[in-house]
This record gives C-alpha cells, structure tokens and sequence, in this order.
C-alpha cells in the first residue's frame, strides 16, 4: 500500500490529508486526532517531531471480481470483509508489517494481487496456479506506490 514517508526535518499538518483516514479536507486538522488513530496508538502529549523519520501506511483494499473475502491477519485486528476497506494508518516505526489475507470459496479462487480493478494495472502477487488463499505483505518498502490493493478473485474457468 501507500506509504508516507517523513524525513528528519519539515513535518507538516498539511501532510495528513495525504495519509490520515481522519481527514478529508485540510479543515480541522488535529495532531492528537491523527496520533491517537494511528496503529498502534500514540499515547499523549503528541508532538509534530513523533514523526520524523517514520513512515506511515495508507489506502484502500478491494475485492474485485468473483466473491471472495480480504482481512488483515497481521499487524492489527481487522475482520474479514467481503467488500472494501480502508486501512488503518500504520506506523511502521512500531509495526514491521501488515498481512492482508485474501480467501476465496470454491469454484472461485484468487488469481492475485493487482493495484488495479478487474485483473489490471500491476500485478503485485501473483498465484501461478490459483489458489483458494493467498497474502500480501506490506511494510514500509513494498508496493509504496499503490494506494488501492485489488485481491482479484475468478471461478474455477477463469471468469469473474
């Protein structure tokens, strides 16, 4: 997924519309909102300074194609869920990893990960041979581009 990466120097409020899933806008803004919904949380008084150097991740994650169900199994508690979700913003300052498990029921399967709906854009994990489950691990230096994650799931001919 996405990931924002701060520096030694120059944190900024206006960053948090970038990553935080608390704001939408740059109304508002609120450092002891972002820092006490960030995974895990920050405990108070906060600090712009708490940032530098971290890197925090951000985006969606879809089910895309025949049914199937995504949940992260590692990292933070999430259920499972058979649409899309938002993630919660990690600080992988403090959590290495996030696992996202895709499970499909049969006669479907996942065919992979992609950045993209229905099978397009950039295969980010694939499954040669498809498969009823599958994972995608994110840290702070894989897929930090893709700000959606599609498990792409397609019945046992091949169609969605």
């Amino acid at each position: 997924m996405a990931v924002y990466s701060y520096g030694a120097t120059n944190q900024s409020f206006l960053s948090f519309v970038t990553w935080s899933t608390e704001f939408a806008s740059n109304s508002n803004l609120s450092l002891n909102t972002v820092m006490d919904n960030l995974e895990p949380a920050d405990t108070a008084p906060h600090e712009m300074s708490e940032l530098k150097d971290n890197d925090i991740l951000y985006g969606t994650v879809h089910v895309d194609g025949a049914a199937g169900s995504v949940e992260v199994t590692t990292g933070y508690d999430h259920d499972a869920v058979t649409d899309n979700f938002i993630l919660k913003n990690v600080n992988f300052d403090s959590v290495a990893q996030v696992i996202i498990t895709a499970t499909a029921v049969y006669p479907r399967y996942l065919e992979g990960f992609y950045d993209a709906a229905d099978g397009g854009g950039t295969l980010l994990v694939d499954y040669n041979e498809p498969t009823t489950s599958g994972t995608i691990t994110l840290t702070s230096s894989t897929f930090t581009g893709a700000t959606n994650i599609y498990a792409y799931f397609v019945d046992a001919h091949g169609e969605p």
